[in-house]
């Protein structure tokens, strides 16, 4: 099965991804506008940790490395302007920064993805967590011209885009992507409270689906 851990998205923070995405597209043409593959707000999350393929053996293990890390403290985040991972010219992803707790939720990050690819039998994370909430993807036959058109478009919006409001951040969840023709369905099979609500709670076999077919993979 195919997991990762996440926040799950506020809606506050799909309302501000809305705005964003509104003023991005009324900056760019038809055509540039078609480039961008925009993630549904049913799907959007804060991904802490990927993990891919596991084996269904690995759960328990897994939901009880999450319930240790989930006794950090509930975290008070907003989001912030948009930007893009990689270059104008080979710009392939528009995400939303987060702020407040950012340090908390990078420390969080990072304590996850260790503790779940641990609890899976993976190696260690390589990489410095970047928690964020990715808005929209570039196709890939994207030209790099749309590309630049893009990161300008971003550029723009990102000083006049008012921050949401705090959310408290009470829980992580375990999510099972199930992959499809029309788009990914998320199901979330476990659900770890932060310490502020009384230490971890692991609500197991949560079995809430989500399925969007327009958002991305």
């Amino acid at each position: 099965m195919r997991l990762f851990v996440a926040i799950e998205a506020a809606p506050a923070w799909r309302d501000a991804a809305l705005e964003a995405r509104r003023g991005i597209e009324a900056a760019l043409d038809a055509d540039d506008a078609r480039a961008l593959r925009w993630v549904a707000p049913d799907l959007m999350h804060v991904t802490l940790s990927f993990l891919g393929e596991v084996e269904e053996s690995h759960l328990d293990a897994l939901r009880d490395a999450l319930d240790e890390v989930a006794r950090a403290e509930v975290l008070s985040l907003r989001t912030e302007a948009p930007a893009i991972f990689g270059r104008p010219d080979r710009a392939r992803v528009v995400w939303l920064a987060l702020a407040g707790d950012a340090p908390a939720l990078d420390a969080l990050a990072t304590d996850v993805d260790r503790a779940a690819r641990a609890g899976v039998g993976l190696e260690p994370p390589c990489n410095a967590p970047n928690p964020h909430l990715t808005l929209a993807r570039v196709r890939e036959r994207a030209t790099r011209e749309a590309r630049r058109a893009i990161a300008r478009a971003v550029e723009d919006v990102a000083p006049v885009l008012a921050p949401s409001e705090e959310v408290a951040v009470e829980r992580i969840v375990l999510v099972r992507s199930h992959l499809g023709p029309r788009g990914p369905r998320y199901e979330v099979l476990s659900k770890h409270g932060l310490s502020d609500r009384g230490g971890p709670t692991d609500d197991r076999d949560a079995g809430r689906e989500v399925d969007a077919p327009q958002a991305g993979a």
